[in-house]
Formats: C-alpha cells, structure tokens, sequence
C-alpha cells in the first residue's frame, strides 16, 4: 500500500464522490433505504454539525442515520438518536 496505493504512488487514484442528493437517489433508485453512516465527526461542535447535517440531508430526502456504532460513546449514541428525531429520519445500528 505504501509503496503503490497511498496519495502521491503510482497506482494511487483519488476517488471522486457523488453530491450526496445524487447518492441518495441512487440508493433509493435502486430499492434501498439511504442512511448516512458514522455521523459523528470528533469535532467539539459535534452536536451542532451533526443538527446541521441531518438537516440538509433530510431535505434531501435521507431516509436514516446509524445511531448505534461501536465507537461512539453513550453520550454521542443518545445525541445522534435524538438529532434524527428531531428530524424525522430512522436511527439505524451497524
């Protein structure tokens, strides 16, 4: 990897995503449930940005947000559970 893959290799290829409207329509094009995955960012404004973000994205018709990751504390489980009501979005465990 070190060698051939990371940033700046020769077999390294940056990956360009799609907006996240696109991929939203894309999964549910395709039959699924879009559920925006590992929402927490480790930022100290974390509340804040996750509100913000849940917002946008369910204005774009997001579908869910995992709540429950084997990372997050109880604080930041109970926090996302608690953003994706407000917001009306299903809270989704990994």
């Amino acid at each position: 990897f070190n060698v051939l893959l990371k940033r700046g290799c020769p077999g390294y290829v940056a990956r360009k995503l799609p907006p996240p409207e696109a991929a939203i329509e894309a999964i549910h094009h395709a039959g699924g449930c879009a559920v925006w995955a590992h929402p927490i960012s480790g930022s100290r404004s974390e509340h804040s940005w996750v509100n913000r973000m849940c917002a946008k994205l369910s204005a774009m018709n997001l579908d869910g947000v995992e709540a429950w990751y084997t990372t997050f504390s109880p604080q930041q489980t109970e926090m996302v559970r608690m953003v994706a009501a407000r917001h009306r979005l299903l809270r989704a465990a990994a």
